[in-house]
């Protein structure tokens, strides 16, 4: 499993695993 990330919320995305480009993309602390 990689990296859990979490789209912008434009992409109003509703999935734990989401592939986007890595500029999108932003690290989802294990909080």
């Amino acid at each position: 499993m990689g990296d859990r990330i979490g789209a912008l919320t434009v992409w109003g995305a509703n999935a734990e695993l989401v592939c986007v480009p890595e500029a999108y993309a932003v690290e989802v602390p294990e909080d």
